[in-house]
């Protein structure tokens, strides 16, 4: 373990949890969930496969769980900060392993049974149209067309530039 999880206090770790929510805040948004339960986790090695585990507490909220995977220190393990999913299940306390005992239990669950959240805040980000108006068609002009049919930011109209670049 690495020292500073060993010196993180429940407040200090509750605003590092916060602070990596952040990145994933438009995707929660996006769902319709934006107040989605969030906790990363550590990925752990046990008898030769990938886990993670959740605490009772966290299944029994009788919702979904997204989570990253990150280190010990709260970084996280991949760049692209892709988000998982464990989708409710209100047989989990039948169905899944567990580890520890009394008020320690965990409940295992391998990383390939976690859903991969395939929309990104780079996504949102990217494809947000709510803050445009839709303009009439008989407002395009001949370089929107251009600029649309060619996929060359050429129009003057930048909201069109924009979304022509970022599907190229």
């Amino acid at each position: 373990m690495s020292q500073l999880a060993k010196r993180l206090s429940p407040d200090e770790r509750k605003a590092l949890v916060s602070a990596l929510r952040v990145y994933h805040e438009d995707v929660f948004k996006a769902l319709g969930s934006p107040q989605a339960y969030y906790y990363p986790k550590v990925v752990l090695l046990r008898n030769g496969s990938k886990v993670i585990t959740f605490f009772p507490s966290e299944l029994n909220k009788e919702t979904d769980v997204y989570t990253e995977f990150i280190d010990f220190d709260y970084t996280p393990l991949d760049p692209k900060r892709p988000l998982y999913r464990f989708k409710y299940n209100p047989y989990f306390a039948q169905e899944l392993a567990t580890e520890g005992n009394g008020e320690q239990i965990r409940y295992v669950v391998p990383i390939e049974e976690m859903e991969k959240v395939h929309l990104t805040s780079k996504d949102v980000a990217e494809n947000s149209l709510g803050n445009l108006t839709d303009e009439g068609f008989e407002r395009i002009t001949i370089r929107d067309i251009y600029a649309i049919v060619q996929n060359k930011p050429a129009s003057k109209k930048n909201w069109l530039n924009e979304m022509i670049k970022s599907n190229q």
